[in-house]
């Protein structure tokens, strides 16, 4: 959910009762009156449920936002909170300006708490701040944890600016504000009292006039709101005269910094003609998108192309395997070892090993992935055959922060039913995730590293995945199993192999 709506807030000048009490000491009528104009100005037409994890220390809370599904984690203490975006304190506010709904905040040191956080957004809801708030109460409540001092909005340079560019609606009022006046570096870009800059406030009102205008004073076309480049905010706006603009004062059509990049924005509203622009102008469809949503999963340019946009998906696939092929970043290598030889995984192996342990030794490139997936009896050509059922080997949920672990190869009973993807569990995808899967180990090779992954107990699941047998490599009750093995440039969230899968067969000697 985007909040790219409602920038502007409506000011409420309604009138404080002669004569009330003034609040804090010395807060005049006046100063409560600015004060409610700057809580107008400070929604941002949301309310947000939050969750807060304290922690004593950064090492803990940073354990935390890589994985807080693990109880081993657990956070010191915890807080709910359930309110509008203008009744949280700053700091709260500067975390909530850059994630979206069921995402993680990095860890933060909360000063309030005297303890580091990590901020979660549970959801985000359109919200109202009309006539049904009572400006006096929600001053009496909130005014002095949420908004600066009313002796600062009238002192402080910056916050005198902000105010000004708060009202600027139109080009005729952000002329007012900003013509003749000297303003000190990067003012155009510092965040409203809403936390959207006032190029997206523009971008989001479709204003090309307003918005020419801030980037001809030196605005940044690629300063992030809200977790979105103004390229992105355009492209999920909808405006193509406001993307051109952009790109005209050199918004980088690859995007900037950790932000969803643009590309992935024009693959999700199915834009085939603008990827294939940014693709021009030097949009890398091999960059992935790390999600804060928990799992630190890097997510695939592909990942967001809508299920039901064929071209675009084909085009985007040929795009991503012509990158790689020129890169190589699509190459990998991988060998089965067991008492002391080395088996490779080539297409259409045929590996015998003892019934005991035995080792993969795989080397792929920094940020590709590569999945490993077993199947107990048969191939995988009927699967593969079926964009549906490779869709369905690395959806969301088959992948997971949690595989590989504890030294152990799930086999599964098969791929494809009747003409139907069955739900199937990718036992290995190494390198979607920023720390290597537990089990897994680094080994230096000259320039060249390897991961070890030592198998010492199978598992059988059937089509439901549930789990019908597990026990140590030497009692295993069949004859053998089939590795499917192929990179991907990213998780991809439910998308495509990019490369070719390699299938092996494996087969237990007789004693």
């Amino acid at each position: 959910m985007s909040p790219l709506v409602s920038l502007r807030p409506a000011i409420l000048l309604m009138a404080l009762a002669p004569g009330a009490e003034a609040g804090p000491a010395d807060w005049t009528p006046q100063q409560l009156q600015a004060l409610w104009v700057e809580a107008c100005y400070t929604f941002n037409g949301f309310s947000y449920t939050c969750n807060l994890a304290y922690f004593p220390d950064k090492p803990r809370a940073e354990a935390y936002r890589k994985a807080p599904f693990l109880s081993a984690n657990a956070p010191a203490a915890k807080a709910r909170l359930s309110q509008r975006y203008n009744e949280f304190p700053p700091e709260i506010r500067s975390q909530l300006s850059i994630l979206q709904e069921s995402e993680y905040s990095d860890p933060f040191f909360h000063a309030a708490k005297q303890a580091w956080a990590v901020l979660e957004v549970e959801s985000m809801e359109k919200a109202t701040f009309g006539k049904e708030v009572s400006p006096r109460a929600w001053l009496d409540a909130f005014a002095v944890g949420a908004l600066p001092s009313p002796e600062a909005l009238a002192q402080d340079r910056a916050l005198v600016l902000r105010t000004r560019l708060n009202r600027a609606g139109s080009l005729a009022e952000l002329k007012d504000v900003i013509e003749g006046v000297s303003l000190p570096p990067g003012a155009l870009d510092r965040p409203l009292s809403n936390g959207f800059t006032v190029l997206h406030r523009f971008i989001a009102s479709r204003d090309i006039a307003a918005a020419e205008y801030l980037l001809g004073k030196g605005a940044n076309p690629d300063q992030p709101s809200f977790a979105f480049l103004p390229l992105t905010a355009a492209i999920y706006s909808g405006s193509r005269p406001m993307i051109d603009l952009l790109l005209r004062y050199h918004a980088a059509p690859g995007g900037k910094g950790p932000w969803l990049p643009p590309l992935m924005a024009a693959c999700s509203t199915g834009d085939l003609d603008l990827a294939q622009r940014l693709l021009r102008g030097g949009a890398d469809p091999l960059k992935g998108y790390l999600e804060r949503d928990g799992l630190g999963r890097l997510a695939s340019v592909l990942s967001y192309v809508p299920s039901r946009n064929q071209e675009m998906y084909a085009f985007m696939k040929q795009e991503i395997d012509r990158r790689l092929t020129l890169s190589g970043e699509g190459e990998w290598e991988g060998w089965l070892l067991q008492n002391g030889k080395r088996h490779r995984l080539s297409a259409g192996a045929d590996i015998a090993l003892d019934r005991a342990p035995f080792k993969l030794h795989l080397r792929y490139r920094p940020g590709v992935s590569l999945a490993v997936i077993g199947l107990r009896e048969g191939t995988f050509a009927e699967a593969l055959s079926q964009r549906e059922s490779r869709l369905a080997l690395i959806g969301i949920g088959k992948t997971s922060a949690i595989s590989p672990s504890a030294n152990w190869l799930v086999l599964n009973e098969q791929l494809y039913d009747k003409g139907r993807s069955t739900p199937m569990q990718v036992f290995q995808n190494l390198g979607s995730f920023p720390d290597l899967p537990n089990g897994v180990r680094p080994i230096q090779a000259g320039q060249e590293t390897w991961y070890e992954y030592p198998v010492e107990k199978l598992v059988m699941n059937s089509n439901g995945d549930s789990q019908e047998w597990e026990g140590l490599v030497k009692d295993y009750p069949q004859e053998g199993f089939s590795l499917l093995l192929g990179t991907l440039q990213a998780i991809g969230l439910g998308q495509d192999f990019y490369r070719d899968p390699v299938t092996v067969r494996v087969h237990f000697k007789r004693p």
